[in-house]
């Protein structure tokens, strides 16, 4: 295996680049479609348009599918009501099923309405409880702010003193931020 030295070329320069890139830059595009998709719309006239309702046939067989529907339920109708006044076993255990059901949805709402008066009662005890301890421990949660308050400003004092102690004790700098540990800003 032998080794081929290769010189690389040498480098052409900027000129060389603006030279290759000059006609990509005289070239201008302008693209706009709307006006040739607006006279294709207008070439293909009314028959592309949808109908908002159906014509002819489609009318005639929606009336039919209406009409049929309404004598479908004229004739339950018409056989729910002789069952009715035949008295029906079916019709009498409806009507004592219904009645049933009534009964207990009284019987529940009478039961929800009482336990929902409970627990309003329960709810204005415990709030006016609240009320009471937030007015006892008023006086107790002004003298903690104040202690709080208290603490912070000896907190920043003392915070101030450490910082102005380290500032004076911190070695000189030299104006282009480096330390100099012998001391002086030579």
């Amino acid at each position: 295996m032998t080794a081929v030295n290769r010189r690389p070329a040498a480098d052409p320069g900027p000129d060389w680049a603006d030279g290759i890139l000059a006609p990509l830059r005289r070239t201008a595009v302008t693209l706009d479609a709307a006006p040739g998709v607006m006279r294709r719309i207008a070439a293909v006239g009314p028959s592309a348009r949808i109908h908002a309702t159906p014509s002819g046939a489609f009318d005639l067989l929606w009336a039919g599918a209406l009409a049929g529907g309404l004598a479908c339920l004229a004739l339950l109708g018409a056989v729910l009501g002789v069952m009715v006044f035949q008295g029906d076993e079916g019709v009498r255990t409806l009507w004592l099923l219904a009645a049933s059901a009534g009964r207990l949805l009284v019987i529940f709402g009478r039961a929800a309405g009482e336990l929902a008066a409970a627990a309003g009662a329960s709810a204005l005890a415990i709030a006016r409880t609240l009320y009471i301890a937030l007015e006892w421990t008023a006086p107790l949660l002004r003298g903690g702010a104040l202690v709080g308050a208290a603490c912070g400003a000896v907190s920043i004092l003392v915070s101030a003193s450490i910082v102005a102690r380290a500032g004076r004790a911190a070695p000189f700098t030299a104006r282009h931020g480096r330390v100099n540990l012998e001391g002086g800003s030579r």
